[in-house]
């Protein structure tokens, strides 16, 4: 595992006393078998990727964008015999909005015992140790 952090690339003194919520950050794992997992996230400053995901095996791999107000379209590659790209798009046409809502709604709604949660506690867990690596 790579990773980095940046919590210095904006000036934030104006709205708050101490910040050190991350500005830039990135994360690429490279995992038995040969599938690599790429993401960054630079929202709220300057450049070019707000939020990017690439996973790539030894057979192909996908590339997008996972909040609403980006592009819908995957590009998923592929070799068959030679390389080839598709463009995928997911139907938005039922998001309600916000992408944060729904989560922090589901969240409430598990405290409050009116829904089980989505992921799996076991699920979680890996994806907490995953980001802890990634913040080490």
């Amino acid at each position: 595992m790579q990773s980095f952090t940046r919590n210095d690339l904006r000036d934030m003194s104006q709205w708050v006393a101490f910040s050190d919520v991350e500005q830039h950050g990135a994360a690429w794992m490279t995992f038995t078998g040969g599938l690599t997992y790429y993401y960054e996230r630079g929202a709220g400053v300057h450049g070019e990727t707000r939020n990017d995901t690439r996973i790539y095996g030894t057979q192909g791999g996908l590339h997008l964008r996972y909040t609403s107000w980006d592009t819908p379209v995957i590009e998923y590659f592929y070799a068959d015999p030679k390389p080839q790209k598709e463009e995928l798009t997911v139907d938005m046409s039922q998001h309600t909005g916000d992408d944060n809502f729904a989560l922090a709604q589901h969240f409430m709604d598990c405290l409050e015992g009116k829904a089980e949660p989505m992921m799996p506690i076991a699920r979680a867990a890996k994806h907490m140790e995953i980001l802890f690596k990634i913040l080490a």
